[in-house]
Parts: structure tokens; sequence; C-alpha cells
């Protein structure tokens, strides 16, 4: 079991205290998180949760090597991070099935996410803007009935007209 977070690129300033108010709630708990970790916001939850005990699947939107190859190169901090989780087996990179792109790309990246969304338990939702990537990811979720929790903000109330819970914690 798994829970897919996710948060699009452009987020309100307003959802940011609320997103890392929940990655610290959620460091500790037993359910893996899952996710790309590629949009600012993501990456910082990323770095809240390495703080914690809480499994964490990082899948990149692009082929990665864990030999010769590093993921956050402006972020060394997070990438310092992420060896030390990986040294302690609770961190996990993950390439999905015929990822060729060298650079993430806005085609791997929607192959990569639609993968992750067939990886998961439930998708939890920071932020989705209107009319991208990540609305188009949520709405797939919901339609194959997957059960979505979304950041308790007036910007995701519209998810919850459409099926989507209030995330309140495992």
């Amino acid at each position: 079991m798994s829970s897919l977070l996710l948060a699009s690129a452009k987020v309100l300033p307003s959802v940011l205290l609320p997103a890392y108010d929940l990655a610290v709630a959620l460091r500790h708990q037993p359910m893996p998180v899952t996710g790309g970790f590629h949009t600012s916001l993501e990456r910082e939850c990323l770095e809240i949760l390495l703080r914690g005990t809480v499994p964490v699947t990082i899948c990149p939107a692009r082929t990665f090597d864990p030999a010769s190859d590093r993921l956050y190169n402006d972020h060394p901090k997070v990438w310092k991070a992420v060896k030390g989780g990986m040294a302690e087996g609770r961190v996990t990179i993950l390439q999905p099935p015929g990822m060729a792109a060298k650079r993430p790309t806005k085609a791997s990246s929607a192959l990569r996410n639609d993968w992750l969304l067939e990886q998961a338990d439930e998708v939890l939702l920071l932020y989705a803007s209107p009319g991208g990537e990540t609305e188009r990811l949520v709405q797939a979720a919901l339609e194959r009935g997957l059960p979505v929790s979304v950041l308790d903000h007036p910007a995701n109330a519209r998810w919850l007209d459409l099926g989507a819970r209030v995330w309140q914690g495992s």
C-alpha cells in the first residue's frame, strides 16, 4: 500500500504552510509515500518526509542509474538526505517501465504519473492547478475509483464535490 503525493508546479502561497504541516504529520506514519517529487512543493515535502521514518519511493521522470547518477542537482542537501534514506533502506528510487528520457519532459512526466497512479492505493493531493497535468491525474484517479484525499484548503473544494475527501491523517 502507498499514498501518491501530488502537487502542481504552481501553487497558491496559502497552500504552502498547510502542505508543510501535512508532510510533518506524514513523516512518521507507516504508510509509504510515493511520488515524483519533481515540483518545488513536492520536493520541499520530500525534505520534511526524509527527516522522519516514513518509507519513501521516488520515481523520477527520466532514466536513472543509482551507481553514477544523482537526483536534485540543484539541491545537494536533499540528495544527501535521499542517499542517507537509501542506506537506511527506507528510500527507494524506481524507474517506470519504458522510461527513456534523459531529462524530465512533459511526456516523460505524464508517463511516470500514469504509471504511479496504477501503483497507488490512494492519492494525496496538496493542490492541482486548473487545466494542468496534476488535475488530469486526479480526475483519472477519481474515475478509477481510487481514494483521493485533499489538503484542507478552499482551493481544493471542487475536488470534494467530485468525490474526494479531506485528508484526516492515518
